[in-house]
């Protein structure tokens, strides 16, 4: 799952704007308080973008002829460059100092007053450094379709919440996150904020950058002028580290690390993780359920990143029926789902913000050993073994004038002995000392063609020290073709934090291959060993993540999951007092409508994530009036032609002949079900999802739902949800475009039993 701005009122442009959208801020001047008067400029600060470099505002006297404008502008040394809908003020361009530009027109006869064209600014919603580049905590209209914190944060900022981060670890020392994390008050393994499952220690530290992202989105710190804002910045962060520094892990960590997460107190688990696990993961369905019936726990989840129907192509745990989870989809800024997001008209639950997600991420320092393989012939050996071919420089490259590659000839080696894999390593002659390092990587530039399933490339460190066979190696493994920007080459890296603290590293390349296909294997340029470091940048890191700054855009839906964290821990923290399943209830009845449908790419709830609908909606708030920008979800036309569906609706309801009001509508519309479950819904766990259809004798209708004793809702045609043990009932009502309402809804009635499992 690892990932691979402009606010709408972003001042900027050399003209004064005449209608301000947004509330707007002006840098601070060091004009004298009082002072009364209008022909004194004030001040122009030094501060960095403070007034627009070479043009000032003049505003003339009524008197003043033209004439006497354009002396005033030659003797002043500047020129005519604009008009403003003010009378006589004018906007021109200065070549030199702006200050001293101001002074002389000042000076000239009928002149009213002059000065700097001063940029403007958005008032931020948080004071951090970066607060408006946080497009995901917007509300839900365009430009900018976040999960809207703002209403939500009226006296609840997700206080008392613990969020678990399920991932590669958290930065512990990281000054946006240290102060929100977990902290155990009966630590039995040294697990002061959490647990390791990939070390089995009590140091989750995160050795990658994707749990720090992670955490950074759903509760960094707000107002602390540094860096970014999370949707919940006074939750608790519990840091459980189930991946490994590749981003890796199995169900056993992770249903260990949910049980973790659960017993000890967390509120709401984030897992921005997947794979395509079929028809589900059992075992973590299991711990899923736990969480939920024994801990009262959300399951935010990822919905994946292969642009798919999870329907089609199944990803765990998108697709478990527990009804304590929540899967994401990716939303971009356009309002659509992201094209590289999953799907699905009945697991996938709803979207959040999830492209260009500033957060935060680790520090790594200065390379420990770096090699672009300029020299020969350079500090590298080469090994082979069963027909495996001698690494060798090439003039195929990412920068410089040489690139390393296993393969000279063209293709890699063929396995002599079809037994065992042709072997050809090049690593370091001389070991690295990395006795006092953490989460040491390599990352590197690369271009690879290996043939799938049967050959591999891999990447990392080797130690000649007294390990385990199986220990003296920790790479990452490559197949297939990768190429990328930089002369072919791609960006690459992989972890060797399992040598940490070791002074016999050597970083190594390999290709390993059986005896029947040879690809053109791979190459290799710019290498470098880094490690963690503590040390702190206020910055955005852009080109490399391993440049300095502590915050860096990544995308996915990895990044649109923790938006929806938040949101469980701002409602949660709303109305304590709602179970798991109420709270997953809340969530999805609170979100507003996607902006723009991407045809075809459909959710359970046709929504975004909205905190401050969800928040109005559990405390009995008006929705209009605190959450303006919200909305309802639209139901997609279903059935295989859209475009002709959508033409049905329009043809039903033709517009009146002109001049000729239409009579009023005042008959009600019929609702019956298209798709209803079976009257008894078996399952091993504590709950099942139910799929129903609604459809109406009247073309573009909208729903109303009232599941068992809750009030009438705003449903989908095609409507999913989650049921716990025993019996259920369904009211719907169909609704015109007039207003009119089924009188008589349709009712169903059915029940959830569970079976014996295995």
């Amino acid at each position: 799952m690892l990932p691979g701005k402009t606010r709408c009122y972003r001042a900027g442009g050399s003209t004064v704007a005449l209608a301000l959208l947004c509330a707007l801020t002006p840098v601070p001047s060091t004009r004298a308080a009082g002072d009364p008067s209008p022909r004194v400029a004030p001040a122009p600060t030094a501060g960095k973008g403070a007034f627009v470099p070479g043009e000032a505002i003049v505003r003339f006297k009524p008197s003043s002829s033209t004439k006497a404008r354009q002396k005033a502008r030659n003797a002043a040394g500047v020129d005519f460059a604009d008009t403003l809908g003010l009378p006589q003020t004018q906007v021109v361009s200065v070549d030199r100092s702006v200050t001293a530009a101001v002074r002389r027109l000042e000076n000239q006869p009928g002149v009213a007053y002059a000065q700097p064209n001063y940029r403007y600014k958005a008032v931020a919603l948080t004071e951090d450094t970066f607060s408006e580049e946080l497009w995901g905590l917007d509300d839900p209209a365009m430009p900018n379709p976040g999960v809207s914190v703002a209403g939500a944060w009226e006296g609840n900022r997700g206080d008392e919440q613990v969020i678990a981060i399920l991932d590669t670890g958290v930065d512990l020392t990281h000054p946006d996150l240290v102060g929100n994390l977990w902290e155990n008050n009966d630590p039995v393994d040294e697990d002061l904020h959490g647990f390791d499952f990939v070390d089995d220690d009590g140091d989750p530290d995160d050795y990658n950058f994707h749990g720090t992202h992670v955490a950074g989105t759903a509760a960094a710190i707000a107002d602390n002028n540094a860096g970014i804002a999370g949707v919940a910045p006074e939750a608790e962060i519990m840091a459980v580290r189930v991946l490994d520094g590749d981003g890796t892990g199995s169900t056993a960590g992770i249903a260990a690390g949910i049980g973790y997460a659960a017993d000890h107190g967390a509120n709401v688990i984030n897992m921005s993780l997947s794979a395509p696990a079929g028809s589900g993961d059992k075992a973590m369905a299991d711990a899923v359920e736990a969480a939920g019936t024994d801990s009262n726990v959300v399951v935010v989840v990822a919905a994946g990143n292969h642009g798919a129907d999870v329907a089609a192509e199944p990803e765990s745990p998108c697709v478990l029926p527990q009804s304590n989870l929540i899967c994401v989809a990716a939303l971009n800024q356009k309002g659509t789902l992201a094209s590289f997001s999953n799907y699905g008209a009945q697991s996938v639950d709803l979207a959040a913000p999830g492209t260009g997600t500033l957060s935060t991420k680790p520090d790594y320092g200065a390379a420990l050993y770096s090699d672009d393989f300029e020299t020969e012939p350079g500090p590298w050996v080469t090994q082979v073994a069963n027909g495996g071919v001698p690494w060798e420089r090439t003039s195929s490259i990412a920068i410089g004038t040489k690139s390393a590659t296993d393969s000279p000839d063209g293709v890699y080696g063929q396995a002599i002995d079809p037994e065992d894999p042709a072997i050809s390593y090049l690593l370091t002659d001389d070991p690295i000392d990395l006795e006092s390092e953490r989460g040491c990587r390599i990352h590197f530039r690369t271009r690879y063609e290996i043939e799938p399933f049967f050959d591999e490339f891999i990447a990392g460190g080797y130690s000649d020290g007294p390990f385990a066979p199986e220990e003296h190696f920790d790479t990452r493994a490559f197949e297939g073709a990768l190429s990328g920007p930089f002369g072919g080459f791609a960006r690459e890296d992989a972890s060797i934090s399992n040598l940490d603290g070791r002074n016999d590293v050597h970083p190594v390349f390999g290709v390993l291959s059986d005896f029947e296909v040879e690809f053109d294997g791979a190459y290799v340029d710019a290498v470098r060993l880094v490690c963690r470091a503590e040390t702190y940048n206020d910055e955005i890191a852009t080109e490399s993540k391993y440049d300095p700054g502590n915050y860096i855009e990544f995308q996915g839906t990895s990044m649109a999951t923790p938006h929806v964290a938040g949101v469980v821990a701002l409602v949660r923290t709303a109305a304590p007092e709602l179970d798991a399943n109420e709270l997953v209830d809340a969530v999805l009845d609170g979100a507003s409508a996607i902006p723009n449908f991407a045809p075809g790419k459909r959710t359970a709830t046709e929504g975004i994530a909205d905190a401050c609908k969800a928040v109005a909606l559990v405390t009995g708030g008006d929705v209009a009036t605190e959450c303006p920008a919200s909305s309802e979800p639209t139901p997609q036309p279903s059935g295989p032609n859209t475009k002709e569906v959508e033409e049905q609706i329009i043809n039903a309801n033709p517009p009146s002949p002109t001049g000729t009001p239409p009579p009023p509508d005042t008959s009600a519309p019929t609702t019956f079900l298209r798709q209803r479950p079976a009257k008894v819904l078996r399952t091993t766990g504590r709950s099942a999802k139910a799929t129903f259809k609604f459809d109406s004798t009247e073309s573009g209708v909208t729903f109303l739902c009232k599941f068992d004793r809750k009030a009438f809702r705003l449903c989908l045609r095609r409507t999913v949800r989650a049921f716990p043990l025993g019996p259920h009932v369904l009211r719907v009502k169909a609704r015109d475009a007039a207003g009119n309402t089924d009188p008589t809804p349709a009712v169903y009635r059915f029940q959830v039993k569970q079976i014996e499992s295995g």
